[in-house]
């Protein structure tokens, strides 16, 4: 992000980061963050309360697709980049004026960028005044591309207030450990250092929360925390989340560490992961193995089974076998689309982290969102929505976290509408000034599609010959024949022949 350094809205943000970090004796200048504040009539047509939709792109066929990259992207709004204006080189004796005068223009841009995100954060608050999840409800109804994501609302999207407490001390641990490790950086660009510098900051950082480690939420909110956090990072990172998680007898550490066997694309990530699940409570891990076998991507699928063989789980054998009758999960069937039964197909969609905040969080600038005199809360994990063309602070001094964002323009981590399977890190065109690798998170939609789509799979199955198996059959396959040491036909009727089933 190499505009950051000089983006004079992004240093009011490092200074309050200093005043934060100072000793209590010093005097370090404090900005409150800017209020913006807008008069929306309530009788307001909603259709010009909704944010903007995407342009439509049609859908590959989900067989198909050979590359997460080409996978669907989903998208809260139209993504438009501004024009930003160009801060001009300064002599070395250029004065305060100067340099004010210099970056004017840029800062009255990126003020009136934030502006546009407020604006869009006061209509969704009156939308949801006496209904929290009422404007999710109506975008969803009047966007084709959003229906079959796998939504939560209500009490299932929300954290209680001891959950969120935790998972705030989480959240806080695992940035200042990011924040630290990212200052103390040598410049080797060594992997394998970054992770030490990273792992030893964070087990020498007491919770901020210090009631967590004593609530019965605490160890799955810290789990929580670490897996959103590192998830999509770089594979040293992640070898040695599996070591920590070790150290949490609770379940939810257990069904973290299958997500990283069953989701991860990197080997050394998932071969950790089992090494710690292999000392497990097996049952724990179940839903997670199961759900793999079933997923719409064919990697997940295999790596499902894996797992299963290397854990050595001869008590699913049944469902293994159970396995072999159900049809290609990226197949058209009949399934259920937000209550109504359609022909349709299961695919694996992605989304950008930065550009989705509020397709993922409801705003944060509520009534019930109790925050300091800084904008921030204490109690709950909160976020700016980032705007388009305009730099994001490094990680030194906070990313995309960093203090001192107007509360406006805030969104809250304890109501959380979509959860990702799992997350990469992936290349994006004409990214500037925003790095070229972003964040992206999958999960599972279900689509409906025409009877021309289903002739369509029809066709393509009939060129694969007779003896195409289905990703989640043939790892199913895989896996019977190493826990029975045994193989028979891949079918379901052989295989319960054979075992007496």
């Amino acid at each position: 992000m190499p505009q950051t350094a000089r983006l004079p809205l992004m240093l009011l943000a490092f200074v309050a980061l200093l005043a934060v970090e100072a000793p209590a004796q010093a005097k370090v200048l404090f900005m409150p963050p800017k209020r913006y504040e807008f008069k929306i009539d309530p009788k307001t047509p909603v259709k010009d309360l909704l944010p903007e939709p995407p342009s439509a792109v049609p859908a590959p066929a989900p067989w198909l697709v050979k590359q997460l990259g080409e996978t669907p992207e989903i998208q809260f709004q139209k993504w438009v980049t501004p024009t930003v204006p160009v801060i001009p080189k300064l002599p070395n004796n250029a004065t305060q004026d100067d340099f004010r005068k210099a970056t004017a223009p840029f800062d009255a841009a990126h003020d009136k960028a934030q502006e546009r995100v407020a604006h869009q954060i006061a209509r969704i608050n009156l939308l949801n005044k006496n209904d929290g999840d009422r404007f999710l409800r109506l975008l969803i109804d009047s966007r084709a591309d959003l229906g079959g994501l796998p939504f939560l609302m209500g009490g299932e999207c929300r954290q209680g207030k001891e959950r969120a407490l935790a998972f705030h001390g989480g959240v806080s641990r695992a940035r200042s450990a990011m924040s630290q490790a990212a200052r103390e950086d040598s410049g080797t660009g060594k992997k394998a250092e970054a992770a030490d510098r990273f792992w030893a900051t964070y087990a020498s950082l007491e919770p901020t929360d210090p009631g967590a480690r004593k609530r019965k939420q605490a160890a799955p909110a810290q789990v929580a925390a670490l897996a959103q956090i590192l998830g999509p990072l770089d594979t040293e990172l992640r070898s040695r989340l599996a070591g920590h998680l070790a150290e949490s007898t609770h379940p939810e550490a257990t069904r973290a560490l299958a997500r990283l066997a069953v989701y991860s694309t990197e080997e050394t990530v998932r071969k950790a992961a089992l090494q710690v699940l292999k000392k497990r409570p097996q049952t724990e891990a179940t839903e997670v193995l199961l759900a793999g076998l079933g997923y719409p991507w064919p990697a997940v699928a295999k790596n499902a089974g894996d797992a299963i063989a290397a854990l050595e789980r001869k008590d699913l054998v049944p469902q293994l076998v159970a396995i072999l009758d159900e049809p290609d999960p990226r197949a058209p069937a009949e399934r259920s689309i937000d209550g109504k039964k359609s022909l349709a197909v299961r695919e694996v969609v992605r989304l950008n982290h930065h550009t989705n905040c509020l397709l993922y969080h409801p705003p944060a600038n509520t009534p019930d969102v109790k925050v300091d005199g800084r904008g921030r809360s204490t109690e709950i994990v909160s976020g700016p929505v980032p705007s388009p063309g305009f730099a994001i602070p490094p990680p030194s001094q906070g990313g995309f976290y960093a203090p001192g964002a107007s509360p406006d323009i805030l969104v809250r981590a304890d109501v959380t509408y979509l959860r990702q399977d799992f997350s990469l890190l992936l290349k994006v065109a004409n990214a500037q000034p925003w790095p070229e690798i972003q964040r992206f998170d999958f999960l599972v939609r279900t689509r409906a599609v025409t009877e021309k789509e289903a002739a369509a799979y029809k066709e393509w199955l009939g060129k694969q010959g007779s003896g195409y198996l289905a990703p989640h059959r043939q790892a199913a396959v895989t896996a019977l024949r190493a826990l029975t040491g045994r193989d028979a036909e891949p079918t379901a009727a052989a295989w319960r022949k054979m075992l007496g089933l």
